[in-house]
Formats: C-alpha cells, sequence, structure tokens
C-alpha cells in the first residue's frame, strides 16, 4: 500500500512543481535578481498574486506597476528590487515601510531575512514583519526608531518631516514625489552628520 501511496504523492507533486519552477523563473525574469543578491529568496517564495485585488491577479507576474486609486498602486517586483537597490538598502538595515498596500513588499523583505515595520492602514497582520494600522501614518513609529530606511511607498507632494526625524545617521528615505507638473519621480533622501543629502533617482 505505501508504495501506491507514494506514487500518487509524487504524482500529485510533480505537476505543482513544475508551476512553482515557472513561477520562480518569472520573478527571477522580473526582479533581475541574481542568485547571491540577498532579497532573491524573499521575492521568490512571495507570490504576488495573493496581495492583489482579485481582478488584478491576472497581471501579478507581468512586469507593470498596477494603479488601484489615486496615489496609490501595487508596484512591480522590478520596480520594487531596482529602486530600493539603487537607493541603497543594504541585508542589515532595519526598514519601515509606509503606506497603503504595503504588505507584498514588507513580506518579501521580511522572508529576505530583513528586520521590517511596516505602516499600512489596508494590512493584514503577518508574523513575517511587525504592523502598526495607521491610517494618519506620516508620523511613523517613533517607539521604533531610529531605523536605517524609510521607504514611502505611496506618491506625496512633499517629505514628510516627522518621518525624517526617525532615521538613523548614515539612514536613508526613499519616497516618489509629484512634482508641480504632475510628473512622479523617486527622491532619496540621505542623512548624515553633516546634514540631509537630497537626490532624484
Amino acid at each position: 500500500m505505501k508504495p501506491i501511496l507514494f506514487l500518487l504523492a509524487t504524482a500529485l507533486a510533480l505537476p505543482l512543481y513544475g508551476q512553482n519552477s515557472v513561477l520562480m523563473d518569472k520573478v527571477r525574469n522580473l526582479t533581475g535578481l541574481e542568485e547571491n543578491n540577498f532579497l532573491i529568496q524573499g521575492f521568490l517564495s512571495t507570490d504576488r498574486a495573493q496581495f492583489l485585488p482579485g481582478k488584478y491577479v491576472p497581471f501579478a507576474y507581468d512586469p507593470v506597476d498596477i494603479p488601484l486609486r489615486k496615489g496609490v498602486s501595487a508596484l512591480s517586483p522590478h520596480t520594487l528590487v531596482t529602486i530600493l537597490l539603487k537607493a541603497g538598502l543594504e541585508e542589515d538595515h532595519r526598514i519601515l515601510i509606509v503606506g497603503e498596500e504595503g504588505s507584498y513588499c514588507a513580506t518579501a523583505l521580511s522572508r529576505a531575512g530583513m528586520d521590517v515595520y511596516l505602516i499600512d492602514p489596508t494590512a493584514e497582520a503577518s508574523s513575517a514583519y511587525q504592523l502598526k494600522k495607521d491610517g494618519e501614518n506620516l508620523n511613523g513609529w517613533i517607539s521604533m526608531a531610529p531605523v536605517d530606511f524609510i521607504f514611502l511607498i505611496n506618491a506625496r507632494e512633499s517629505v514628510p518631516s516627522q518621518l525624517l526625524r526617525q532615521l538613523s545617521l548614515r539612514g536613508i528615505l526613499l519616497i516618489p514625489l509629484i512634482t508641480d507638473d504632475l510628473v512622479q519621480c523617486w527622491c532619496r533622501v540621505g542623512n548624515s552628520s553633516a546634514g540631509l543629502d537630497i537626490s532624484l533617482l
């Protein structure tokens, strides 16, 4: 009887393994991550489809950011990885993610082994990261400060000064800013003993 059960289990597992293999290939292609990058396992083990509203699930592994409502988008794996690494995210950083629809990013970074805090009124509690469900989230998370990296995931017109005060020395804040002509650009603010260094990515 046992050999039959083993064969049955194997037959059921092979299609799942094939699906997972295809999914992993898609994630690798979307993120462009090398096998030795510290983020790779986090994104490989986090299915973006589980974090999207039902009608957007077919687009989960397309290389697109999905606009959900005004100022709020579900960022693609490629956008997240590219912008976080370009801004200077490192493996040992304590990161605070602020804004709606941040749970996909928080989960992936947590599964990559990072110490992650999320402020998001739309998120569900998870054992992967610490969550604060705060609708007025621009005050940050004072009890967890200072943090090494603050990622504002929703577009803003200015950099919140409250969050800048919660950066560690050599900390980084990353935010998508909306300019006067309604163009969105990524802004990096680096903290140092000499003051703040602001640049556009």
